[in-house]
């Protein structure tokens, strides 16, 4: 008879399968806008940055979900800050979706510290409000989350952004 001993985040859920057990972290995910400014003209563009923090803890990917107005701004284009991560983007009617993993092959350690991950650009298209609100429901994995090592989202806040648009 041997006897084992296992770190106390792990559990066994029976004798071949161990699983770890999710740990409350403070992991954001904000929609930060590039310059100090709320207000833009009509034709302006406003640009902004996802941005993400993992309170320390490695990140192995993430989903960024936000809403637009499609007759308030209409998308530019978007770019990736954060080169260890690849990434995908796709638009679906006034949602736009960022995917983006640590590729397999990629053995780096990645911690967000508050780090830039990507860059957007909309285009002011009319005088008014113009909301970027970011889907976030926790512990769902159809909306922006965090993924840790194991494949749990970490994420536990995210704030989007508003502007304001004159003539």
């Amino acid at each position: 008879l041997t006897t084992t001993q296992t770190p106390s985040n792990v559990t066994t859920t029976n004798r071949n399968t161990p699983s770890v057990a999710k740990q409350k972290i403070s992991a954001t995910l904000s929609l930060v806008l590039t310059d100090t400014k709320k207000t833009y003209k009509v034709g302006d563009t406003i640009s902004f940055s996802i941005v993400g923090d993992t309170a320390g803890t490695q990140v192995r990917g993430y989903d960024a979900v936000f809403k637009f107005d499609p007759a308030m701004v209409s998308f530019v284009s978007e770019k990736n800050l954060y080169s260890l991560f690849d990434y995908q983007r796709r638009i679906r009617g006034n949602w736009v979706i960022v995917t983006s993993t640590q590729p397999l092959s990629s053995a780096k350690k990645a911690v967000f510290s508050k780090t830039p991950l990507m860059g957007m650009s909309f285009k002011a298209l009319k005088v008014g409000t113009a909301y970027f609100p970011i889907s976030y429901i926790p512990d769902s994995y159809n909306d922006s989350n965090l993924i840790d090592a194991f494949s749990n989202d970490m994420l536990s806040s995210a704030t989007g952004i508003v502007v304001q648009i004159i003539q």
